[in-house]
């Protein structure tokens, strides 16, 4: 899980997920993903090793990125 909070500044936060395919090279942004969670659907084992992070912005502070969590299925 992701949280995210900020005391200082102004503004709102703002979320932007983003994907590295299991044989992808870099992280990329997953096309209307900018909600404070992401839910995934139509995933298959063929998924499994996907990666997914968001990055936070807004509220007067600098961006952060969250650690990775790697989509798997069980066996």
């Amino acid at each position: 899980a992701v949280v995210a909070a900020f005391t200082a500044g102004t503004g709102t936060l703002t979320y932007q997920w983003q994907r590295k395919a299991a044989d992808g090279a870099r992280f990329v942004s997953v096309s209307g993903a900018t909600s404070a969670s992401l839910v995934l659907s139509g995933q298959t084992e063929a998924n499994t090793g996907d990666q997914y992070r968001v990055v936070i912005s807004g509220g007067g502070a600098k961006a952060v990125t969250s650690e990775v969590a790697t989509l798997t299925f069980g066996t």
